[in-house]
């Protein structure tokens, strides 16, 4: 719990404060009329206006957390074991990767232990995050297309965190969806500086 309060509104990112972009029409190559071109030439307008003024969302920035910590599927598990293959890939020099490496093949084998909950009133430092049980809320919005109301960032699951004995280095596994053809799959990499604990490297599995 105190790993996830202090890195949970890093993960998830805080691009997600302000607006999302314009939807973005029929390709300029793709128009075949006037009107389409200016459709076209509208968005590119807004769109880098976007970019150069982003807006802050008012909205209600809402998650569907997995209460139930998870654990790494077996694709997931093969994925992690791929990856470690090619490290200096995606890892930088700075971090010590060999202190990682059992880390991540305890990760892999935590299925064998016991299923963990998660009360989500406990996870308190989110940000403008808000918390919704995610079993609870697929039930009710089943669909990400048709919720109004707030915006809907995504389903986030978390796996739990391994830690070295020393307490001062872990990794954990998040699945991110935000759609149907949305999402990703990321390992942290984590160290305890100065008492506080700070990502200090991503390991992507996968995306959609």
């Amino acid at each position: 719990l105190k790993v996830y309060n202090t890195v949970f509104v890093e993960i998830i990112g805080k691009e997600y404060y302000y607006e999302e972009p314009p939807i973005e029409p029929i390709s300029l190559r793709d128009c075949k009329s006037q009107d389409d071109t200016t459709i076209f030439n509208i968005w590119k307008t807004k769109f880098n206006d976007w970019i150069v003024n982003p807006k802050i969302d008012t909205s209600n920035l809402v998650i569907a957390f997995n209460s139930t910590l998870i654990s790494p599927s077996k694709s997931i598990s093969e994925a992690i074991k791929n990856k470690i293959k090619y490290t200096s890939q995606y890892i930088p020099d700075s971090v010590d990767f060999k202190n990682y490496t059992i880390l991540l093949e305890t990760l892999i084998d935590c299925n064998k232990y016991s299923s963990i909950q998660i009360n989500i009133n406990d996870l308190s430092n989110t940000g403008r995050f808000e918390l919704r049980n995610l079993e609870q809320f697929r039930k009710d919005n089943p669909s990400y297309t048709k919720i109004k109301g707030f915006r809907l960032i995504g389903d986030v699951s978390l796996s739990r965190v391994c830690f070295n004995k020393e307490f001062n280095k872990g990794v954990f596994y998040m699945d991110f969806v935000c759609g149907g053809d949305c999402g990703s799959g990321i390992i942290f990499l984590i160290s305890k500086i100065n008492g506080e604990w700070i990502i200090k490297g991503k390991i992507p599995l996968w995306v959609s």
